[in-house]
C-alpha cells in the first residue's frame, strides 16, 4: 500500500505543478472541489428515485479517482508537499476500518459531510476508505485508475483542453468511458501492439487514447468508427 500511494502523490504533485505553477502555496477550495466531485460520483450511483438513471458502477469509481485527486492534493498541501509524511497520514487514514456503510450513496454523504464540517483531509480518509470499498475498489485499483486519470488529464491538456478545443465525448462515449476501458485492458494493447511491450503504462495508456482519439477524429470527417477500446 504505501508504495502505491507514495506513487499517487508523487503524480499527483508534479500533475498539479504542471496545471497551477506553485499550486502548493496558493489558497485552494479543496472541501468545494471534493463536494462537487462526490455530487458527481452521486449522479452515477442511481439514487434520484424521480428519474429514469442507471447505475453506472465503473464511471462511479472514476468519480471517486477524481475525488482522490482533490484529497490527497490537500494532505499534501497540508504536509508542505513533503511526500513521505503524506504518504504516513494516507497508510494511516485508509488502514482504519469504519466497519462500512449499508449503501455506497450512504458511504458518499457521510464522507462529504464529514470533509466539510471538519475541514480535515485525514480526518476524512477512513470514511474514504469506506466509500472504496462500497464502489468495490482496494488502493491497488485506485492506484491504477489514478494512473490512468493523470495520463488522460495530460492527454486532454496536450489536445487543448484549457482553450476549449478538445472534445470529451468521443463518438457517443465520454473519454472517462475510454479511459476505463484503456486500464482494464492494458495487457490486450499491449498484445495488439508489439511494439509497446517494453513500455511503461503511462505510455501505453496515452498510446491508446491517441489512438482511439485519431479514429474519432477521423470519424468526424466520416472515415471510420472508433473500434480501438470497445
Amino acid at each position: 500500500m504505501h508504495q502505491q500511494l507514495k506513487g499517487m502523490l508523487e503524480r499527483q504533485a508534479a500533475f498539479n505543478e504542471s496545471v497551477k505553477p506553485n499550486w502548493s502555496i496558493r489558497d485552494m477550495d479543496w472541501a468545494t472541489a471534493i463536494l462537487t466531485e462526490t455530487s458527481e460520483l452521486l449522479d452515477h450511483l442511481g439514487w434520484k428515485w424521480w428519474a429514469n438513471q442507471k447505475r453506472d458502477l465503473p464511471q462511479a469509481q472514476l468519480e471517486a479517482v477524481d475525488v482522490s485527486c482533490f484529497l490527497f492534493s490537500w494532505i499534501l498541501q497540508e504536509e508542505d508537499c513533503d511526500i513521505e509524511r503524506a504518504t504516513e497520514v494516507l497508510v494511516s487514514g485508509l488502514s482504519k476500518d469504519m466497519g462500512g456503510f449499508p449503501a455506497p450513496v450512504r458511504a458518499a454523504k457521510t464522507f462529504v459531510s464529514n470533509v466539510l464540517t471538519m475541514e480535515n483531509p485525514s480526518v476524512s480518509l477512513p470514511l474514504f476508505r469506506s466509500l472504496l470499498d462500497q464502489l468495490g475498489l482496494t488502493v491497488a485499483t485506485l492506484a491504477d485508475l489514478h494512473l490512468g486519470k493523470m495520463v488522460l488529464n495530460r492527454f486532454r491538456q496536450d489536445r487543448g483542453y484549457a482553450d476549449g478545443s478538445y472534445i470529451k465525448v468521443w463518438d457517443g462515449l465520454e473519454d472517462n468511458e475510454l479511459l476505463h476501458k484503456t486500464v482494464l485492458g492494458l495487457e490486450r494493447f499491449r498484445a495488439a501492439h508489439p511494439e509497446y511491450a517494453d513500455a511503461s503504462d503511462e505510455q501505453v495508456i496515452y498510446s491508446g487514447l491517441q489512438e482511439a482519439y485519431s479514429v474519432f477524429q477521423q470519424s468526424q470527417k466520416g472515415v471510420g468508427e472508433i473500434e480501438v477500446l470497445r
